[in-house]
């Protein structure tokens, strides 16, 4: 039950958290809303490094650093895009893919039954043409 209770919290964390920093990123801009993110989490968690005991090394502080670093990038990319769009649109997308590619292409589509999208409109705008001949 804690399990499902922690995962509850964290996903009520994260979408909040990108919904308000979507919501700032229009009035300001998208660095400076993630930074000002980042900066709030880093204090966060040196409080809790100073509360909860523990022994860590200087190349867990460079790997925390550099973690850090991605999540700041990733965190701006996230926020440009939900300043530019339709939140409904760029969160479920981002959501679903990860926020980037797998390295796999999807396969093209192919097109079994009757013309493409270009020949059909090619063939309505001559149609049109004709007729007002």
């Amino acid at each position: 039950m804690i399990a499902i209770l922690l995962a509850l919290g964290a996903a009520v964390s994260y979408g909040l958290s990108d919904f308000v920093g979507g919501v700032f990123s229009k009035r300001a801009s998208p660095w400076a809303v993630a930074f000002v993110g980042q900066v709030a989490g880093a204090v966060l968690m040196l409080g809790l490094s100073v509360v909860v005991a523990g022994d860590a090394t200087g190349t867990d502080f460079g790997w925390a650093v550099l973690a850090g670093i991605g999540n700041g990038l990733g965190t701006v990319f996230l926020y440009r895009g939900l300043s530019s769009g339709r939140m409904g649109v760029v969160a479920p997308r981002l959501g679903r893919r990860g926020g980037a590619g797998t390295g796999r292409r999807r396969p093209a589509r192919r097109r079994t039954a009757g013309r493409s999208r270009l020949a059909r409109h090619r063939g309505r705008a001559a149609g049109d043409l004709a007729g007002r001949a």
